[in-house]
């Protein structure tokens, strides 16, 4: 993202707050707005449509609640960033254990919204970082150097049938059918396999598109095949309607 803008969508029923918002972020340079909306339903729906990096977020709105949306967007694995803007300094326990970036109170000073926006910053920073310890070793036969309690692995990609987290840990299960710990988190793990047509089923779910055998969407599951073993998952409606939209999946298992 640091060669990018940080797309941003504000959410506040009040219509000063948002021009506020607008105002402090306008001065960031490496900031886009992308959106501002007045209630809870309707940044809903901008942020499935629109895909922001960040969503500024009120608390206490008509109808649903900024929280509300927040258990929503955890629910189902939506990759915005949450920044809570707020009048309430009581809620802001809860939102931080539930995975928000930040919480603001109101009103708002440019200097809280810089490091607002820098803590979203160096998270994709760090993940970067990462991914470039995670790396190919050449172009012909790539392979993963992936770091473990007593050393590094050397994997191929196209090996991996799927993923697993455990805790900030992720079990690697490999077509060999045995596995192997790695010290990376899943995300981390998503973002350098996501080129080898990787993609999450669900929370800590990570499977390789090339043992997809069916995706049951009545049953919200998936089922990956290889050499006479199946591997079920449960997957959100979500995560099946962005699976069904991959090219990988619409080009080579027509019919699932």
């Amino acid at each position: 993202m640091a060669a990018e803008k940080i797309r941003c969508l504000i959410v506040d029923d009040e219509e000063s707050a948002r021009e506020v918002m607008k105002y402090h972020l306008s001065s960031i340079e490496d900031v886009e707005i992308i959106g501002s909306v007045s209630n809870a339903e309707e940044a809903l729906y901008k942020i499935l449509e629109l895909e922001p990096d960040v969503t500024f977020l009120d608390i206490q709105m008509p109808g649903k609640s900024g929280l509300s949306i927040l258990e929503i967007v955890n629910k189902y694995e939506i990759d915005t960033s949450i920044i809570f803007v707020t009048a309430y300094d009581c809620y802001a326990i809860e939102a931080i254990k539930n995975s928000a970036v930040d919480y603001i109170l109101k009103p708002v000073n440019s200097y809280e919204i810089s490091t607002a926006i820098n803590k979203v910053r160096n998270r994709e920073e760090k993940y970067k970082d990462v991914a470039s310890i995670i790396m190919d070793t050449t172009d012909k036969d790539p392979k993963l150097r992936l770091g473990t309690s007593s050393g590094f692995m050397l994997i191929r990609p196209e090996d991996i049938v799927y993923c697993q987290a455990e805790g900030s840990y992720s079990s690697i299960y490999l077509s060999s059918k045995r596995s192997e710990l790695t010290n990376y988190n899943l995300r981390k793990l998503e973002d350098t396999l996501e080129k080898y047509k990787f993609v999450r089923a669900n929370r800590s779910i990570l499977i390789n598109l090339a043992y997809l055998k069916r995706i049951d969407k009545l049953r919200c599951i998936c089922t990956l095949y290889h050499e006479g073993n199946d591997y079920t998952f449960k997957m959100s409606k979500f995560q099946i309607k962005k699976f069904l939209e991959h090219p990988f999946v619409q080009e080579h298992t027509s019919g699932i």
